[in-house]
């Protein structure tokens, strides 16, 4: 449903999700053991969510934009600021890509 969050065509979302999927490093420079664990899994990925705060008053809404690593628990990247596709490319160059 983030789609309808940010106001753009599904397809088009689909697409560019498409786009960073085929960017992305096939070897992420994991050890075999980690391999193999998150393999019996089956479970692989970033997580990403958004979430809203404000500064002094509620018109002045500012976005936290979070890449997640639920294996590792880490935060991958952030990025502070608007929730239009130009906040969502910078979010995106933020994340390391190894």
């Amino acid at each position: 449903m983030i789609y309808r969050l940010f106001g753009v065509n599904l397809k088009w979302l689909q697409s560019l999700a498409h786009i960073f999927w085929e960017q992305t490093l096939k070897d992420l420079g994991l050890c075999p053991s980690l391999l193999y664990k998150i393999k019996r899994l089956q479970v692989f990925g970033i997580q990403t969510d958004e979430l809203w705060s404000f500064i002094q008053k509620k018109a002045n809404k500012r976005w936290i934009w979070v890449a997640y690593d639920p294996i590792h628990r880490l935060v991958i990247g952030y990025h502070l600021g608007g929730r239009g596709k130009k906040a969502a490319k910078k979010f995106w160059k933020k994340i390391p890509l190894v």
